[in-house]
């Protein structure tokens, strides 16, 4: 894949600009709010569909009334989200900031987002619509209120949401549909959470309403269920990282399927734990959703080291009609302690990208995201491709405090990086960076040094012998240019037909 890229960057939207041709693993750009400030925390969550992301800024001071008037400060944390969209000369330009019509402070407008063609979904999980921190979500839309105009359609909260339940926690938008969680709900038991279902136009034209609550079929208090949500068509994915089945904290994740059940009902089709799940994991921190795969992170678990981390793909029918089994554990290939790998997770179609916020490569918690392919390795492996990092890295930036990828983007938030005020190492300001992820296999080309010759030979047996020790050696190559007979793995069955080709023959 290449993409031309211009050579400049706006000032003040975008900090840098990918090279002329983008690579697999290149970065693109770095973003920052035209308004940006201390303690914004910008890029504490993200989400990209197609040429436009959304950014959440949870902690923005703006112009807010108090909630309590004489006690609590006014335009503190009201919140904010910023929308960005790529112009005709390659350039990732800032649209809209968004914030909501009804905002207080300590809202916290933007502590979740999630966009999907043209409509976004902001969570507000510490406001006060139905309770003291009861929690509400916005839907906005593009063009609503006028050409460009990103308008706020409406705010949601569900049904029955309540004082300290936290809805808007987490959000998800998917189509016609958006998934909440409100993490602290007393639906079933005290503090067991739920998550809400919402559909467009059910209600009436321009209505998001509510058409189903989701808990989990053995809930059970402090579970966090609602922690994390993904939707993908049909089916949702709650996670409930502290769930207790394998011991305290270990956690799970929960798969809801439209119309399981009987018509127009969101019934509980499978619970998911890891294969391997421990005390303390905290799986289903994070999950993702894309058609018939689900990826969940446990950044707590202790594969390699304490605190390391792992993700885990599963695959619907694996197993079984409607039992989603667990086909793939993902860590990374360079795992070390507290990296906590699977801290935030994202999946599109056949990538998966999965952050390590406690990745020290560059500097204490300096932060860094893996990205795996469906297929590289083998049929069915979900193989590591490339490590992204931030080209200016910082201590305690924690690249990799929200991810997301669709198609051939990924997009990566720093909350904690101190961009805006350089001077001040505690600014947390914030800041999200753009890579090229897109499948960039070149038949034969093991060292990516875009000719295929004597050269690749070592390259391509590293790769065939010792995969993990071939990643570190060259990180933004594809062990699958190795693939010279086109069954989708790299085995001995490649050497005659790589060497075939080397030698002027009949090349894949």
């Amino acid at each position: 894949m290449r993409h031309l890229m211009p050579l400049l960057a706006a000032a003040a939207m975008v900090l840098s600009t990918a090279p002329a041709y983008a690579d697999l693993g290149d970065q693109l750009a770095k973003l920052l709010a035209d308004d940006a400030a201390r303690g914004d925390l910008f890029g504490s969550t993200v989400s990209l569909s197609g040429d436009t992301v959304i950014v959440g800024a949870s902690r923005v001071d703006d112009l807010c009334p108090s909630p309590l008037p004489g006690r609590i400060p006014a335009d503190q944390d009201c919140g904010a989200a910023y929308i960005f969209q790529l112009d005709a000369q390659g350039t990732w330009v800032q649209v809209a900031k968004l914030t909501a019509a009804d905002a207080v402070a300590f809202d916290e407008f933007g502590n979740s987002v999630s966009l999907s063609g043209d409509t976004a979904i902001v969570g507000a999980h510490r406001s006060n619509e139905t309770g003291t921190l009861s929690g509400s979500a916005y839907i906005f839309r593009r063009d609503f209120g006028g050409p460009n105009n990103w308008g706020q359609v409406m705010e949601i909260t569900g049904s029955d949401t309540a004082a300290s339940d936290l809805f808007g926690k987490s959000v998800l938008i998917s189509g016609d549909t958006a998934i909440v969680g409100a993490v602290f709900h007393d639906h079933a038991v005290p503090t067991s959470g739920s998550a809400y279902i919402f559909q467009r136009d059910a209600g009436g034209p321009e209505n998001w309403g509510q058409v189903a609550e989701l808990t989990a079929a053995d809930a059970a208090g402090a579970d966090f269920f609602g922690w994390s949500v993904a939707l993908s068509g049909d089916t949702a994915i709650v996670g409930a990282w502290a769930d207790d089945d394998a011991g305290i904290e270990s956690g799970s994740a929960y798969i809801f399927q439209s119309d399981f059940g009987g018509p127009g009902n969101w019934g509980q089709v499978v619970k998911l734990t890891a294969s391997d799940a421990a005390r303390s994991d905290s799986f289903g921190w994070s999950v993702s959703l894309s058609r018939d795969t689900a990826l969940v992170g446990a950044p707590g678990h202790d594969d390699h080291a304490a605190n390391s981390g792992a993700a885990y793909i599963f695959q619907r029918d694996l197993g079984g009609p409607d039992n989603w089994g667990e086909a793939a554990k993902l860590t990374a290939s360079d795992a070390a302690t507290r990296d906590t790998f699977g801290s935030a997770v994202s999946l599109s179609d056949d990538t998966a990208i999965a952050s390590a916020t406690g990745d020290d490569d560059g500097g204490h918690l300096t932060g860094s995201a893996y990205v795996f392919r469906r297929d590289a390795g083998g049929k069915d492996n979900w193989g590591e491709i490339v490590k992204l990092t931030a080209k200016d890295p910082a201590p305690i930036d924690q690249f990799g405090s929200a991810v997301a990828v669709d198609g051939e983007t990924a997009i990566v938030g720093t909350a904690w990086d101190d961009e805006a005020c350089p001077e001040d190492p505690s600014c947390n300001s914030g800041s999200v960076y753009l890579f090229d992820v897109g499948d960039t296999r070149s038949p034969g080309d093991l060292n990516c040094d875009g000719v295929f010759n004597g050269a690749d030979i070592d390259p391509f047996f590293l790769a065939l012998g010792d995969p993990p020790a071939y990643l570190l050696q060259f990180p933004n190559c594809d062990p699958l240019n190795g693939d010279m007979n086109g069954d989708g793995r790299l085995d001995g069955g490649d050497i005659d037909p790589f060497f075939t080709c080397l030698g002027g023959g009949q090349c894949p």
